[in-house]
Order: C-alpha cells, then structure tokens, then sequence
C-alpha cells in the first residue's frame, strides 16, 4: 500500500503499478496453503478499482476539471469494469471450485468467465490507450 501510495504522491505511475502487483501479490501469499476465498472477486473488483482511481488521478489532465458529462461516463466505464472483473471472478472462482460435479454447465459458466476476463483486458488495455476509464 505504501508503494502505491508514494506512486500516487510522487505521480510516478510505474511506483503505482508496482504498488498495485504488490498488493495483488501479498493477497495471493495469504492464500498459500488454504482453500479457494469465497471473497476473490470482490478482492479482485477492489483491486480493479484502486487501478482504476490510481491511474485516473494520475493523468496529465487529472489537476483540470472535467465537465459532469465526461467524468459521468468514466465513472460509469469505470463501474462496468470494476463489475465485469467481480463477476468473471465469481463465475471462474464457481468453475474451479467444483470441477468435478458441475456438469456441461459449469464448464461453459468457466468458458464464460475467461472470455469475461479476456473481455475485462481488453477494456482494460484501451482506456490505457485512449486515456478513457
């Protein structure tokens, strides 16, 4: 968290992306040797969240007020990412926690929850090229 945060003071947005994998990969130790944590997706929604407002304050333009109408739809955009990666984490986490009775089910709900992921990437990946959230 200190990481992230000394990213987000000295807007340093690789100090920020260190934080994040971090507190990503401090959340994965904690699991080692434990069952599979009904709370996952919404871990990983906050995570997804935390990158999401990291990354907007440390735009060029993030000192500038934006119009209502702009931060409204980034908000949003924003939301519906943030949603997307909670419930592809549930639908993945549902797949692999009962592999062996699920049925056809079940693997297309697993199917399902890696092409939600995929499709969270790609969101992802052009806000980070368009500058959108």
């Amino acid at each position: 968290m200190a990481v992230l945060l000394g990213g987000l003071v000295l807007r340093r947005g690789t100090l920020a992306t260190l934080g994040l994998a971090l507190l990503g990969a401090g959340y994965g130790i904690s699991l080692a040797g434990r069952d599979l944590d009904p709370a996952a997706p919404l871990f990983a929604g906050g995570l997804v969240a935390t990158a999401e407002l990291a990354f907007w304050a440390l735009e060029p333009g993030a000192a500038v007020r934006i119009g209502r109408a702009a931060t409204g739809r980034r908000a949003l955009a924003a939301a519906a990412v943030v949603l997307g990666a909670i419930l592809s984490g549930a639908l993945l986490l549902a797949a692999v926690y009962e592999p062996l009775r699920g049925g056809a089910a079940l693997g297309v709900a697993g199917i399902a929850a890696v092409a939600a992921i995929v499709a969270v990437g790609v969101v992802l990946a052009r806000s980070l090229r368009d500058g959108v959230g």
